[in-house]
C-alpha cells in the first residue's frame, strides 16, 4: 500500500479589498538566519507580469523583533489598486534567503467596487 500525503509548503489564503483603500497584514518568520527579501506580487494570472508589486523597503517592512521571531508588515497603498480594473487576481508572497525562494502565501486577490468617496 502507498501511503501518499499532499504538502505545499505555502499557505492558501484568499484576499478581498476594496478598490483604492490601504490593506496591510503582518507575517512572521521565524528561526530564519541571514537577511530574507521579500517580494507580494498581483498579477492577472498566475505567470502575467504584476500589477501591484511590494517588495523588502517598499511595502514590504521588519517591524519588530523578538528572539529569532521577526514581525514583517505588507502594505498596499491606495494609489496601488486605484487604476485597476474591479475582479480577480492572483498574488503570492515569496521569500528569498541564502539562494533559497519560498512562496510563503498565494490566493485569489479580488479588487472590490468602492462606495462614494467623501
Amino acid at each position: 500500500m502507498i501511503n501518499k500525503q499532499d504538502y505545499i509548503n505555502s499557505i492558501n489564503q484568499n484576499i478581498e479589498m476594496v478598490r483604492g483603500d490601504t490593506l496591510s497584514f503582518n507575517f512572521i518568520i521565524s528561526g530564519a538566519e541571514g537577511a530574507p527579501t521579500f517580494t507580494f506580487a498581483v498579477a492577472d494570472e498566475y505567470g502575467d507580469s504584476p500589477v501591484i508589486t511590494s517588495t523588502s523597503g517598499d511595502g514590504i517592512e521588519l517591524e519588530e523583533t523578538e528572539g529569532d521571531n521577526n514581525l514583517y508588515s505588507v502594505t498596499i497603498r491606495p494609489a496601488q489598486t486605484a487604476g485597476l480594473n474591479t475582479g480577480l487576481y492572483y498574488y503570492n508572497l515569496v521569500m528569498y534567503l541564502d539562494g533559497e525562494i519560498y512562496t510563503l502565501m498565494r490566493g485569489e486577490f479580488n479588487i472590490l467596487y468602492e462606495v462614494k468617496r467623501g
